[in-house]
């Protein structure tokens, strides 16, 4: 195992995407986290900042429990309740591409071995479709919502890392969003066993493309990231 050193002499365990657990021993005080927080390291030193506020403001931590709260139970319930995965939110469908197939377009040699692809769009869903070295693939998506499928990669391990189970595939919750008249950013989330993600951002001007993919993981997604023009 990994353990490290915190401060105020304490000592912590450190995961993927802020999987963390600091122990401060003579303060009799401990912390847990579990988040995704792959796509920005910034956050989990967000994560640092805040504990270490309550450590440094000399809150009195003591073996009695917290005395009861039905008004803030109800309301954290009332909270939790109400939670839903994040989805991308923008503009709606430009008029143009509603109801509309795109051409293929054919990229250049790129880090993600795609070799074509196209969208098609109903009034408030597409699928993004795209061949690499495994054959012809498809990914749907909600625009401002999430359509929940799984990503169409054969071959990616599950329990074991680098042994891929035949048939296994990630189960996958994807939404996007227009960011002008020609830019569609899709957001993939990985929502199994194996969490991460991958932003797939698409310029479509004049019979031409431009295709950017940028993965928020690790040990998987190797091919989905990078950039790539066509036409």
């Amino acid at each position: 195992y990994q353990i490290w050193k915190a401060k105020y002499d304490g000592f912590m365990f450190l995961g993927m995407g802020a999987q963390i657990m600091i122990c401060i021993p003579n303060r009799d005080l401990y912390i847990v986290c579990t988040a995704d927080t792959q796509p920005c390291d910034d956050w989990r030193m967000k994560i640092f900042e805040k504990f270490y506020e309550i450590i440094d403001s000399d809150v009195e931590c003591g073996a009695d429990s917290l005395p009861e709260d039905p008004s803030a139970y109800a309301s954290l319930c009332q909270y939790v309740a109400g939670l839903k995965l994040s989805a991308l939110k923008g503009g709606g469908m430009p008029e143009k591409y509603c109801g509309v197939s795109t051409k293929t377009y054919v990229l250049d040699e790129n880090p993600m071995g795609i070799s074509e692809f196209s969208l098609s769009f109903e009034k408030t869903r597409g699928v993004f479709r795209y061949v690499n070295e495994q054959g012809e693939k498809e990914i749907p998506f909600g625009i401002g919502y999430n359509e929940f499928s799984e990503f169409p990669e054969d071959g990616y391990f599950d329990m074991e890392i680098g042994v891929g189970p035949e048939g296994h595939r990630y189960p996958i919750a994807t939404s996007a969003a227009w960011q002008g008249e020609d830019k569609l950013v899709i957001n993939v989330q990985f929502i199994g066993r194996h969490l991460g993600g991958d932003t797939v951002e698409i310029m479509l001007s004049d019979g031409a493309a431009h295709l950017s993919m940028k993965k928020s993981t690790n040990c998987f997604l190797d091919r989905y990231s990078g950039e790539a023009n066509g036409k």
